[in-house]
């Protein structure tokens, strides 16, 4: 009988540095393994998600520990998780950059995001940034998405459905297979 492997994400909101350590300290205890991880920091606060990789003994030790820290967590800490089976290979899909460039506008990443939801596409990742165009002085915000298209899609159908959404909210992008 194969072991199934799950992975577990762990998102945390923190003022500094050790929920991240903690965080990575009962993941290794527990002999997971990390598969992704990203931290940030934004005006003196610390975003992290982290992504690991075990068996389902792992996981509950591992769990368990999260449980116990979250209890004694300073108030302006939050430390969410959540356990998956880890997914077959996505055969089925194809991966796709997409690359929005617009004036800021607050309703454009859902916007987005329920064009793609609509369309079956998964959104695996999506980054929005924020800042002034340099010479004029124009507040603008660009959009990076990296979406997996089912096998099935007519892809001519997508691409044109969103250049007329792109053309509806006056934006610039680009849509395109990544390459691998």
């Amino acid at each position: 009988m194969k072991k199934q492997a799950s992975l577990v994400v762990v998102g945390a909101f923190c003022p500094n540095l050790s929920l991240w350590h903690t965080v990575l300290e009962e993941g290794l205890e527990a002999k997971l393994n990390v598969s992704q991880s990203q931290l940030s920091e934004k005006e003196g606060a610390f975003y992290f998600q982290i992504s690991l990789q075990g068996e389902w003994h792992q996981m509950a030790k591992f769990e368990l520990a999260l449980d116990a820290h979250r209890k004694h967590l300073a108030e302006p800490s939050t430390l969410q998780w959540m356990r998956a089976e880890i997914a077959v290979a996505q055969q089925d899909y194809l991966p796709y950059q997409v690359e929005v460039l617009s004036l800021r506008n607050a309703e454009l990443i859902g916007v987005l995001t329920y064009f793609f939801d609509a369309k079956g596409v998964k959104i695996k990742e999506m980054r929005v940034q924020t800042y002034v165009q340099a010479q004029t002085f124009v507040p603008m915000q660009a959009v990076y998405l990296t979406v997996w298209v089912p096998l099935e899609a007519f892809l001519p159908d997508l691409r044109e459905n969103f250049m007329i959404l792109c053309d509806e909210y006056n934006l610039d992008a680009l849509f395109e297979q990544m390459r691998m």
